[in-house]
């Protein structure tokens, strides 16, 4: 963890996630405690995220900035998805 804390078991259920280290330096800036808003592409439905940390890679990604926290998050807009494909992926908008 480079920056707050990593998500425990008391984050199930709740909007709390981390991010990559990334997300840390400009253009974001982000810290500990901000909140990062996200939408799903296909209906526009949008969920405020709270960061509570931001973690450090310990290999090369090509996600910038990838989320982590409870699965429901994105689990809840899959179930109420009307296409019936796979996991619908967040986006921060502009």
């Amino acid at each position: 963890m480079s920056l707050g804390r990593l998500i425990t078991s008391a984050d199930v259920g709740t909007t709390t996630g981390v991010g990559g280290q990334e997300l840390t330096i400009a253009p974001f800036n982000l810290r500990p405690g901000d909140t990062i808003t996200l939408a799903e592409p296909r209906t526009h439905e949008q969920r405020t995220l709270t960061l509570v940390g931001f973690y450090q890679r310990s290999f090369v990604s090509l996600q910038f900035g990838a989320l982590q926290g409870d699965s429901k998050l994105v689990l809840g807009w899959r179930q109420r998805g009307r296409h019936g494909s796979g996991t619908r992926h967040a986006r921060a908008p502009p």
